[in-house]
């Protein structure tokens, strides 16, 4: 490309030169809107949606997170009995119940790890070492 024309000649080359240019950068322009107007279809947002939710990934941590909760639910009525004699009993279960539900369900890494620390201190207290036993 021409920086400094000198002569009339320069000058015309150098302008054809920016003529082409500009219309190469329109083009890219035109494709870069065309492929943005397409991506914000309607039913291409729906579609990529669906791809993205419905990849293994997502379904993996969606049934992990579905099951901790669930799971979560059902040792929290058997813990804090929301079935009982007294009203005020009932109410408190209930709500212990929700926030431990809750709790799990928003941070089920924590909870894994939580449980698989429970299990381990358990297998721990009930498992037998044989450098323990006598005789050995």
């Amino acid at each position: 490309m021409v920086t400094n024309p000198k002569n009339r000649a320069e000058l015309q080359l150098a302008i054809t030169q920016l003529k082409r240019q500009q219309d190469l950068d329109l083009e890219l322009l035109e494709e870069q809107v065309q492929e943005v107007y397409t991506s914000l279809k309607p039913i291409n947002l729906v579609k990529s949606t669906l791809k993205q939710a419905s990849s293994p990934e997502n379904i993996l941590d969606i049934l992990k997170s579905t099951s901790i909760g669930l799971t979560a639910s059902y040792f929290s009525r058997r813990l804090f009995g929301t079935q009982g004699n007294h009203p005020l009993k009932s109410l408190l279960g209930t709500v212990l119940m929700f926030g431990a539900t809750n709790l799990i369900a928003k941070n089920p890494g924590t909870a894994i790890s939580a449980v698989g620390k429970i299990i381990e201190f358990i297998k721990s207290k009930f498992s037998t070492d044989k450098r323990d036993q006598p005789g050995t």
